[in-house]
């Protein structure tokens, strides 16, 4: 499971190390990145098979990146599954993610189990397993 790559795009710092040495202790390859304009050469270069991305973030926001993703990953002759992360549980936000083509989303804080779960359901997904 290690070769799966799952890229974690967060304004906090504490979130991404906090998601990072868990996904790392659960056999994947975690890259992380601060903000979009960090993470967008990371996502090109790298083509991460699970994308973790914050909706609330300064400059380019998760949905637009969520977006932009999107927009070249036919390109790339690539797939991948995209879990939002968000503060805000309310229906509209939830339904603006998924709008913008997000497979699922975690409120924070980030729970374990759940990001975990998350992640391999996404990964059976995208594998057909």
């Amino acid at each position: 499971m290690s070769s799966l790559k799952v890229l974690v795009v967060d304004d906090d710092e504490l979130v991404v190390e906090y998601a990072q040495k868990l996904l790392h202790a659960s056999g994947f390859n975690p890259i992380t990145a601060l903000d979009m304009d960090a993470a967008w050469p990371l996502f090109l270069q790298s083509r991460p098979e699970i994308v973790l991305l914050d909706i609330v973030m300064p400059g380019t926001d998760g949905l637009e990146g969520l977006r932009r993703m999107h927009s070249v990953l036919a390109e790339m002759g690539h797939k991948a599954r995209f879990i939002m992360l968000t503060n805000k549980k309310s229906r509209e936000t939830v339904a603006a993610a998924i709008a913008a083509g997000a497979h699922d989303y975690l409120a924070k804080p980030l729970r374990p189990t759940q990001l975990v779960e998350k992640i391999q359901r996404q990964v059976e997904i995208l594998t057909g397993g």
